[in-house]
């Protein structure tokens, strides 16, 4: 039997302190939160409340790190206190748990809230019916239920939010109640109900209602005098504190009482009650005309109107409600809300009107708004209304008051107040009335850019054919408004510029000429769009233009030579209105092309001196170099004298930073009449240096210097650079020599004569028995290099050591090697790019002896010093991923290569020697491959074929997930045998020698061995056995080894071990690969159940992996040995098995938030947010954000038993 219809039920008081009784029996609720929890509860009776809204509601924007926790333990001990009054270990019958959700299963008739609102409901049915005695007992029955203050004690958000509402509905009650005794005509009670009328009026000495009624009882009593005295009181008070007169109603009473006439019942609901018989002519003397028809080509707002919908649903059924929907000029507003009620039930009205024309046009004192207050009353006595107020955000201030009472309306009427807005600053006094909206329970709605499908299809609309990829391209200048989409397509149709053939509509070229004019007609066009700006936040933004897309106030500010202070009003109008937006604390165009407009309005022979300016003024301001570097790039190649001193002395410092951004401005900088011909030298090496850091192959312009250069030191690193240029093309003798020159020559400085004599080691090692050579050649790198106290040739000979070590699998020593020469690099900038690159070899030999919690330390390392200097590489994601893949972080490995990909060209290669893109390439292709993305696997393969040649043995040692991602689509299209034969170089020793082959080698073994390959079971099994013995401290190699010798003697026992290995060390999947290959070994000795459950596990392990491929592949392992699995947790899992962080991520997600926007919403980083992203996108099946945003909405509805709606950023 369920709490529901258990007769002994819970009974719980929320009118007053929050108490609750079983039977007689009080039950102690305990602490004011758990008493909160429980309000919370309560007040949402019989629906799932969740742990989200549980923990906004105790401790709003700024939660514990504890939250969830403490929520738990409220939780339990609130069903602890109902276990020792029921006397019952049954306590969740009345406190569930639905997911990460809960709900107090109690009938409502025993909660005094859910009883004073049924009260109130019977009173308005029995005045409606003229039963005014009746209306009186309903609500004295109603009255009587409270016991102070509701919610009383309670000081948690959510307390004083609910105790607003009910206070106002608890005075609502009491001056009903006066209205009804008085209706009646009972003089037995006209000295308490002047007493009660008195107190409200001094509590609430603003409300009419309680005044005019008031009058009414002393006239009752024969106090006329005092009657009519209080009515100028109330004149004076309103006028003096509001600015408005009494309205119709009271001034009604007044009248009635001085001509000494009766004043009626419906005089005396006139102020409280819903008139019974309003004026048809109230919904047009409202409406400023009939509202628009939706638009032929209204497209997307899928999401808004799925919110809209159920406000109009819920006035349908009598229940008013609040709407601020906000958007930029032309981002479409007026559209939406047309689409949104075009379907609205024909028992609804809708009017359309401004502000101002609801407000009337008289000064604030006159009898406008009072007018406008009664006439939306008597209009929702008619029938549920529709309010539509348009162009809030130019309204006079008495048209903001009429808003603030219309908006209270809407807490008894049938009545949906919707206004519309354009971003004001947060300043302005309309962020104060959209507050209101939040007060009354209302939403607020922001309405973002359609985005390049959906403009697609406005232009589907508009043409009738399919938008082509150069039209699409253009008209992305319109930045996702749907007013400028259209004005766009209007300026191309007129200039000839559109045309539409098989089905597409397409842009034409243009002559020059036409071209310019058509380009100048957009500017313009979108300067006008930005005519509301105020003048000085026009020149804001004009000056930021020159900053670029993104930048911060305080850059602003130094180029505008002011403080940042000054440019806080300015700022707030540009934000507000959705010219700039924040994004990872700084601020940013919302629209490219809106920067590009305002851009051109510099003249083209002003813009470079600008350009120079504008650096000095951040150079001066301690801008970041790479900031002021990029203006100085933007003047070229008009640099001054200054630009060129400071390029000389900061050019190593912006090449940590944004190594492509100081290549570009070297290239600038040779050929600058600017430069001193003695410094030209110099810069042209710096160049060179930085091209081959970026992966580039200036081997003409390395020649050209190195041939006329005189100096020992440019010309050692010039041949240094020269011999690793000619070695990546496989001219490893070529290379050598060149290496040789360095040495033999007396002028070489000490310095090179180290770093090119450890380089040299680094080549020695490819030759056929070079490993003792290069050992040898290394030693002596150390040698020389520790006799010239230059930190970096001691780290680059030191990295040599480890490198040497890997290769001999001494990870022991090689960790060692690492060690010291981080400890040589110290924390200088110019060493940054080498820390990282130590610090990536040491998470390796952390790895490779599976220390996997230190190795996640030493990347966060990498981290920090990336983000410390500002060091554009893409070598801590890469290796991070890596290291994400092994231990079944898949979800953040994938994030960390997409944060990648996002950063674009930018985020350098800044060292040649470890190829991170055949790494990043290879642990997308394979994770696809795993979760049989096949879509994505093929297109990433197809981009490293073009992009990421393996020319050298380097390249090789970092193409194993590579060739395992090929492999993989080779047995998808031709099957087992194709799959081997493309994993063959893994089995060939000389192969990129440093290649970890053996974390592959147990997967080559089970399908040689399924193939009847004993050929390569044998290779695999003899080079495994090989990688074991070199392994000086046994770790992954002699796992591995164990594992495919298992395999070839089908040893179950032995695999076992192997797994137990696996799980000990944090390496989930290689444990569910073994659990695969041993159940398999044990179901064939038939002890099925035994298999079954290593089966399950393994499938555990791969369904949170997202591994959909290799579970399919399981399962029919499963089947080919008689073994069927027991149902395993489906990875489509549903909203409640979502975390509080899944759902926010979601929820913001869902509202077409940016990932950037949302890790600073919750501050987590944006791999983060796209890991969280990624999984949730999982376990709901959404396969688009529009699709999450679906499946999100309809997710919520069902977990509240399909009457939820979903809970966006921004809702209260």
């Amino acid at each position: 039997m369920t709490a529901a219809t258990d007769p002994p039920s819970v009974r719980i008081q929320l009118l007053g302190p929050v108490r609750a009784w079983h039977g007689d029996v009080e039950i102690d609720l305990g602490t004011a939160r758990r008493r909160a929890v429980f309000a919370i509860l309560a007040l949402s009776v019989n629906r799932a409340v969740s742990q989200a809204e549980l923990v906004d509601g105790l401790w709003g924007e700024e939660p514990s790190s504890k939250a969830i926790g403490t929520l738990h333990t409220y939780i339990y001990d609130l069903r602890r206190a109902l276990r020792s009054v029921r006397g019952s270990s049954d306590d969740t019958a009345v406190l569930t748990t639905q997911g990460t959700s809960y709900s107090l299963r109690v009938p409502a008739e025993r909660i005094d809230e859910q009883l004073f609102l049924r009260h109130h409901e019977a009173a308005q049915q029995r005045w409606e019916q003229g039963d005014f005695a009746g209306a009186a007992a309903e609500l004295d029955a109603a009255t009587a239920l409270w016991h102070g203050d509701s919610l009383e004690g309670l000081t948690v958000p959510f307390a004083r939010l609910h105790r607003a509402r009910l206070g106002e509905l608890r005075l609502m009650a009491r001056g009903r109640r006066a209205a009804a005794r008085l209706a009646h005509g009972d003089h037995t009670t006209t000295a308490a109900t002047i007493d009660e009328l008195t107190d409200l009026v001094e509590r609430n000495p603003l409300r009419e209602g309680p005044r005019g009624l008031l009058m009414v009882a002393l006239h009752r009593a024969g106090r006329d005098v005092e009657a009519l005295r209080l009515f100028e009181d109330t004149e004076e008070v309103l006028v003096g504190e509001l600015g408005i007169e009494p309205g119709p109603a009271m001034r009604r009473i007044r009248e009635k009482i001085a001509a000494r006439a009766e004043v009626t019942a419906a005089d005396i609901g006139a102020g409280m009650w819903t008139p019974q018989d309003p004026g048809t002519a109230a919904v047009a003397m409202l409406s400023h005309g009939g509202g628009p028809e939706p638009a032929a080509t209204f497209v997307g707002r899928t999401r808004e109107l799925g919110l809209l919908q159920p406000m109009l649903t819920g006035l349908a059924g009598g229940h008013g409600g609040c709407l601020w929907v906000e958007g930029v000029l032309g981002m479409g507003k007026t559209a939406l809300l047309a689409k949104g009620v075009a379907g609205i039930s024909p028992d609804c009205r809708v009017v359309w009107s401004t502000a101002d024309r609801l407000a009337g046009g008289a000064e604030p004192g006159d009898e406008a708004v009072d007018q406008t207050v009664a006439l939306v009353a008597q209009a929702c006595a008619q029938t549920p209304l529709v309010l539509v107020v348009e162009d809030l955000q130019g309204s006079e201030d008495k048209a903001l008051s009429l808003w603030h009472r219309l908006a209270r309306l809407t807490l008894r009427l049938p009545l949906l107040l919707v206004g519309l807005s354009r971003p004001v600053s947060p300043t302005s006094e309309l962020t104060q009335l959209r507050n209101t909206v939040h007060a009354v329970g209302g939403r607020v709605l922001s309405l973002d850019a359609l985005s390049p499908g959906t403009v697609a299809e406005l232009v589907g609309l508009r043409t009738g054919a399919r938008c082509g990829t150069a039209l699409a391209e253009r008209l992305a200048s319109a930045g996702g408004n749907p007013l400028f989409v259209d004005q766009l397509l209007d300026m191309l149709t007129d200039a000839g510029a559109l045309r539409i053939g098989d089905g597409v509509a397409e842009l034409v070229d243009l002559d020059p000429s036409a071209e310019d004019v058509l380009e100048s007609a957009t500017t313009a066009l979108l300067l006008r769009r930005l005519g509301f700006l105020a003048p000085r936040t026009h020149e804001m933004v004009r000056s930021a233009a020159l900053l670029g897309t993104a930048f911060s106030v305080a850059e602003v500010a130094a180029v505008m030579r002011v403080s940042p202070v000054d440019l806080v009003g300015a700022v707030g109008e540009a934000t507000a209105t959705g010219v700039l937006v924040e994004q990872d604390r700084e601020l940013e165009f919302r629209n490219v092309s809106v920067r590009r407009a305002l851009y051109h309005e510099w003249p083209p022979k002003v813009r470079p001196l600008r350009h120079i300016e504008a650096a000095r003024d951040l150079a001066a301001a301690g801008a970041a170099v790479d900031r002021v570097a990029t203006q100085i790039l933007a003047a070229a190649p008009a640099l001054s004298e200054w630009a060129v001193g400071w390029l000389r002395d900061n050019i190593d410092a912006v090449s940590v930073q944004n190594a492509e951004l100081a290549a570009d401005l070297l290239s600038q900088a040779v050929v600058s009449v600017a430069v001193p011909e003695a410094g030209l030298e110099d810069l042209a090496v710096r160049r060179i240096r930085l091209l081959f850091q970026l992966g580039q192959t200036p081997t003409a312009e390395t020649r050209a210097v190195l041939y006329r250069t005189a100096d020992p030191g440019h010309a050692a690193e010039l041949r240094w650079i020269l011999a690793q240029l000619v070695f990546f093309d496989g001219e490893v003798d070529h290379a050598l020599g060149l290496l040789a020159e360095v040495a033999e020559s007396p002028d070489t400085p000490a310095t090179w004569r180290a770093r090119c004599q450890a380089l040299r080691a680094e080549f020695e090692h490819t030759l056929p028995g070079g490993i003792e050579r290069a050992t040898r050649t290394a030693s002596a790198a150390l040698d020389l290099a520790e006799q010239t106290s230059d930190p970096a040739s001691v780290a680059e000979a030191l990295r040599q050591q480890w490198y040497l070590d890997s290769v001999r699998r001494d990870h022991e020593a090689a960790l060692r090697h690492a060690g010291q020469a981080l400890d040589v690099s110290g924390e200088s900038l110019d060493l940054a790019v080498t820390r990282l690159s130590l610090l990536d070899n040491q998470a390796y030999s952390l790895q490779n002896l599976d220390r996997l919690d230190e190795a996640t330390v030493t990347l966060e390392r990498m981290r920090q010093i990336a983000r410390r200097y500002r060091v554009r590489t893409n070598r801590p994601q890469v290796a991070t991923a890596v290291h994400y893949f092994w231990i079944g972080h898949w979800d953040a490995a994938v994030a960390e290569l997409s944060s990648v990909t996002d950063e674009g060209p930018g985020a350098a290669h800044l060292d040649r020697r470890l190829q991170t893109g055949l790494l990043h390439h290879g642990v997308t292709a394979l994770v696809a491959a795993h979760r049989g993305d096949v879509e994505t696997l093929r297109a990433t393969l197809a981009a490293v074929d073009d992009t990421v040649p393996i020319v050298n043995t380097i390249a090789q040692e970092n193409s194993d997930f590579l060739l395992v991602a090929r492999a993989v689509d080779a047995g998808m299209r031709s099957g087992p045998a194709a799959e081997l034969s493309a994993m063959d170089p893994l089995l060939d020793p000389d192969y990129g020698r440093m290649t970890l082959r053996h974390q592959w080698l147990p997967g080559i073994v089970r399908l040689a061995l399924t193939e009847g390959d004993s050929r390569r079971v044998r290779e695999a099994l003899a080079l495994c056995s090989a990688e074991a013995e070199l392994e000086v401290v046994p770790a992954r190699a002699g796992a591995a080894f164990r594992w495919c010798t298992a395999l070839v003697d089908a040893d179950p026992a032995s695999l076992l071990v192997t797994a137990r290995h696996f799980s000990e060390v944090g390496r989930p999947v290689e444990k569910a690969s073994v659990l695969l290959d041993c159940a398999e070994l044990i179901a064939h000795r038939g002890e099925r159940e035994r298999a079954r459950q290593m089966f399950e596990e393994a499938l555990a392990i791969l369904t949170e992996l997202g591994a959909n491929r290799d579970l399919a592949n399981a399962e029919a392992r499963m089947r080919a040995c008689g073994v069927s699995p027991r149902a395993v947790t489906p990875a489509v899992l549903g909203w409640h098995t979502l975390s509080d962080v899944e759902r926010r991520v979601a929820s913001l997600a869902a509202a077409a938030v940016s990932n950037s926007d949302i890790a600073a919403e919750l501050s987590l980083s944006r791999r983060e947010v796209q890991a969280h992203l990624s999984r949730t996108m999982q376990k709901l099946g959404a396969s688009s954000r529009s699709d999450l945003a679906d499946r999100l909405a309809h997710a919520v509805h069902e977990s509240r038993g399909g009457h939820g709606t979903l809970r966006i950023a921004g809702d209260p």
